[in-house]
């Protein structure tokens, strides 16, 4: 019974091993060539400006099939699947045997052929293009971004400790129960239960629609503020980077480099004018301890 199953089992796979290897290659080959596109800024809603194309081998050590994939477009949804003129392309070898056997110490039957092949895969050159990423900004990639040294500092705190860790940031509530579903959002007869979940329509947002710029502000303390009337650190914002508004700091004769108490670091080192109460970077959140710096500093 045993060697019957085994038989099968051999011609089951002899059978549809070409259909495996062909379904394997064009998972393969359109998941490398669809990272790659994504890496130069194409999206689904971005289609495709030239194609891009990924060579592939399938073997299993004496046996080899070559692919080559070139992809050409992204809508392979809805009414696109049929009414795209655009199609992606896969050539497929048929199965190249590398040698017949080994005897000993001695190959025979050596295939020319397939070693080519493959030094040729290894050897080809891509093509350089002049604009390869139409659809990014003019510093196309986000870690070479001109933002100041403390929006990306507090940005990677925010994604390390809230959305890395999921303590905080993705703390996903519970769906409504069946009875909350029937007499909270279907009839709604609970008018005097409290409304604390967020399918009550509250304050509390729904944790699938929650953005990163959607948290509380942190207090800033008296001592480390830059601006006495500015109580909370600014939220993240793609615009202003982490910048008071421009009506808070008129008064200021300096950027925020020259000043020395920005969030609570002390800059003494720093070459700075003289600092006195009538000078327009003193701040009245200054302690003893920082005033004795300054007056160090000035003489």
């Amino acid at each position: 019974m045993e060697n019957r199953l085994r038989k099968l089992g051999k011609e089951f796979c002899d059978q549809y091993r070409p259909c495996y290897l062909q379904q394997q290659a064009i998972n393969d080959a359109f998941a490398q060539a669809l990272s790659y596109s994504f890496y130069q800024g194409f999206t689904p809603g971005d289609e495709l400006t030239y194609p891009f194309v990924q060579q592939g081998v399938s073997s299993d050590g004496r046996n080899f099939q070559f692919s080559l994939y070139q992809l050409n477009t992204f809508y392979l949804h809805d009414r696109h699947s049929t009414d795209n003129p655009r199609l992606n392309y896969l050539w497929l070898s048929e199965d190249m045997p590398l040698y017949e056997t080994v005897e000993e110490d001695d190959v025979k039957g050596l295939n020319k052929d397939v070693l080519k092949l493959l030094c040729t895969m290894y050897l080809k050159k891509g093509i350089e293009r002049q604009n390869p990423s139409p659809y990014l900004a003019h510093y196309k990639y986000l870690m070479h971004h001109n933002a100041p040294d403390e929006y990306k500092e507090e940005f990677q705190n925010i994604l390390r400790n809230n959305i890395l860790s999921e303590r905080k940031f993705r703390r996903v509530e519970k769906d409504p129960l069946p009875w909350e579903f029937i007499y909270k959002m279907k009839y709604k007869t609970r008018l005097i239960d409290p409304k604390l979940k967020y399918f009550e329509k509250t304050t509390v947002t729904d944790p699938h629609k929650r953005r990163l710029d959607d948290y509380e502000p942190n207090y800033i303390p008296k001592i480390r503020r830059i601006d006495v009337r500015i109580k909370k650190k600014p939220i993240i914002d793609s615009e202003l980077l982490f910048k008071h508004k421009e009506s808070t700091i008129n008064k200021r004769g300096q950027t925020y480099e020259d000043d020395p108490i920005v969030f609570g670091s002390m800059n003494v080192d720093k070459e700075t004018p003289p600092y006195n109460k009538d000078c327009k970077l003193w701040r009245r959140g200054v302690n003893k301890f920082q005033k004795s710096l300054l007056a160090k500093k000035k003489k």
